[in-house]
């Protein structure tokens, strides 16, 4: 079965800041995957401590689709990277190698959403609130609009919202923190609107607009079979 693992590339959207490339470790299907070459990258990866950044060496080759190739068919690609898996690897921001990372929370320690619907998570700088508004929890209730939404200072941002209301799509804390060295939250997590689409997404606070508490950075819809 193709492995439900991260793949991105969007562009930011400063025009200040150059573009960024977001992948992981995995195999993904062909028409999804829009990054063609490989090369040096930076890693995001779990230390004995905590989370650190290293620049690693990526491979991108042909792999076997097994949703949808037949014999002798090679549709997907494979991202492959020496070393322990990290937890993503990004291009375009290699001037986070140099910073020391925070970790306030990670899938390791089972931060998540939604199993709650209020997260607090506290950095160097202060304390942040994310919080899920108008969960649906029943098939038979009536769609209403969910959002996720970031607070901290006073200021509070909506970071996704799911139309007719969140069920069972995704909604996870990959891991929260400091990836930047500026002291205030970064995240990176999984969301989509749809139960057999992942949407991983990194929001960076070095990279925030007027009214942001962090920024959208890159973010990829990449489906099942």
């Amino acid at each position: 079965m193709l492995t439900l693992m991260l793949v991105a590339a969007l562009a930011s959207q400063s025009a200040s800041k150059p573009e960024i490339a977001l992948i992981e470790a995995g195999v993904f299907h062909g028409e999804e995957f829009k990054i063609s070459e490989g090369g040096r990258w930076l890693a995001f990866v779990e230390t004995a401590q905590s989370f650190a950044w290293e620049f690693r060496e990526v491979r991108i080759r042909p792999a076997v689709d097994e949703c949808v190739d037949g014999p002798g068919r090679r549709t997907a690609k494979e991202v492959l990277v020496k070393g322990a898996a990290p937890l993503f690897l990004v291009r375009g921001l290699d001037e986070l190698g140099s910073q020391r990372v925070q970790t306030v929370s990670s899938t390791v320690e089972s931060f998540a959403l939604p199993g709650r619907d209020v997260l607090t998570l506290s950095t160097s700088k202060g304390t942040y609130t994310l919080r899920m508004h108008d969960r649906r929890r029943a098939d038979n209730d009536p769609p209403r609009r969910s959002r996720l939404t970031l607070t901290a200072v006073g200021v509070t941002q909506i970071l996704y919202e799911w139309p007719e209301g969140f069920f069972d799509q995704y909604c996870e804390v990959l891991w929260a923190g400091d990836l930047d060295g500026d002291g205030d939250l970064d995240l990176y997590m999984n969301l989509s609107n749809h139960y057999g689409v992942m949407e991983p997404t990194l929001f960076l606070s070095s990279h925030r607009q007027p009214g942001e508490i962090v920024h959208k950075a890159a973010s990829f819809r990449i489906s099942g079979c």
